[in-house]
């Protein structure tokens, strides 16, 4: 399912390993997604259920991620700035590849080696969430690469 720019997805459920990619400036709520799910600039999931995790399409800029469960990984990717994931429940790992996003409040579990890894970034500031790696827990589960300037 393709939802266009400036358009609001909301109640839908998407099944069969089919997927969702969000168009820039528009917003997904309270879906159930059981497939991937992309997200373009400036847009907002908020309240979705989704099953094969999250990625930001290239250059995807101002995004929030906010009070969704999501099973499978989150790929920020390093053409993606000022995202904001809060406030959600992940079963998976947050691989942070670009500078400037927040990730706070989250509860994220993984069998990875790390529940947050952030790659030759800086400036990211990844507070108060719980974590729980394969073999890791809080803080520690965080892998913080070579990057400067990281709050953790």
């Amino acid at each position: 399912m393709s939802i266009g720019q400036n358009c609001t997805a909301e109640n839908n459920t998407i099944n069969n390993g089919g997927s969702m990619t969000l168009g820039q400036n528009s917003t997904a709520k309270n879906n159930t997604i059981n497939g991937k799910f992309t997200i373009n600039n400036n847009s907002k999931v908020i309240g979705n259920i989704v099953s094969e995790g999250v990625s930001l399409a290239n250059g995807a800029n101002n995004v929030i991620v906010s009070n969704n469960q999501i099973i499978g990984d989150i790929a920020i990717n390093k053409n993606n700035t000022n995202t904001t994931i809060a406030s959600n429940t992940i079963t998976g790992s947050i691989e942070v590849k670009s500078s400037g996003n927040t990730i706070s409040g989250n509860t994220i579990t993984t069998t990875d080696n790390y529940a947050v890894s952030i790659v030759n970034t800086s400036n990211n500031t990844i507070t108060n969430n719980t974590l729980t790696s394969s073999e890791k827990e809080g803080n520690g589960a965080v892998s913080s690469g070579t990057g400067i300037d990281n709050v953790i």
